[in-house]
C-alpha cells in the first residue's frame, strides 16, 4: 500500500488558502467547475469535473459523494469517493489537506500538503492518474493566487 504525498507553497495567507479547500466557491476557483462543500464533519465534499461551469452542475447521488471526516483550522480530512472504473468498485481513499504558514514567504505564504491514499498494488493505474491530477490541481491553486480564479465556462 502506498499514498501520494505532495507539497506546494502558495503565495497567499494560510487562512485564505484553507478557505479555498473548504468552500464551494473556493474549490471552483481552482479545483473543479462545480463543487458542493458542507464544511462540517459528515458534510458533503463533491467535485464535478464533467461540467463546463457551476450552472451545469447537478446534485450528486449519495453513493458517489465524498464526506468530510475531520475539520479543524488548517486541516481537512475527506473520505474520497472514486468513480467506478470497470467491473469492481474502487474503495474510498482518504484525502488529508494540511495548510500551514510558510516561513519562506513570511506572513503571506502558505504551505499546502496533501496526502491521498492508500492505494493497493492493484490500483497502480489509479494512483498514477492521481499523481498527475494532483500536480495539475496544485499548479492551478498557485496560479489562482498569482493571476486570479479559473473562468471555467
Amino acid at each position: 500500500m502506498s499514498s501520494i504525498v505532495k507539497d506546494v507553497t502558495v503565495p497567499a495567507a494560510p487562512d485564505a488558502v484553507f478557505d479555498a479547500f473548504t468552500s464551494s466557491a473556493g474549490l471552483m476557483s481552482f479545483f473543479a467547475p462545480f463543487a458542493i462543500v458542507e464544511p462540517v464533519v459528515g458534510g458533503r465534499y463533491h467535485l464535478d469535473f464533467t461540467v463546463t461551469g457551476a450552472d451545469d452542475g447537478e446534485e450528486p447521488d449519495d453513493d458517489t459523494v465524498c464526506r468530510i471526516q475531520a475539520l479543524e483550522p488548517g486541516r481537512l480530512v475527506v473520505s474520497f469517493a472514486n468513480p467506478p472504473l470497470g467491473p469492481r468498485p474502487i474503495p474510498h481513499k482518504t484525502l488529508t489537506i494540511i495548510v500551514s504558514p510558510d516561513r519562506d514567504h513570511g506572513v503571506d505564504g502558505a504551505r499546502v500538503r496533501i496526502e491521498h491514499g492508500p492505494f493497493s498494488d492493484a490500483e497502480a493505474l489509479l494512483e498514477r492518474w492521481w499523481v498527475r491530477a494532483w500536480a495539475t490541481i496544485l499548479a492551478r491553486l498557485v496560479k489562482r493566487w498569482k493571476s486570479g480564479p479559473i473562468a471555467w465556462a
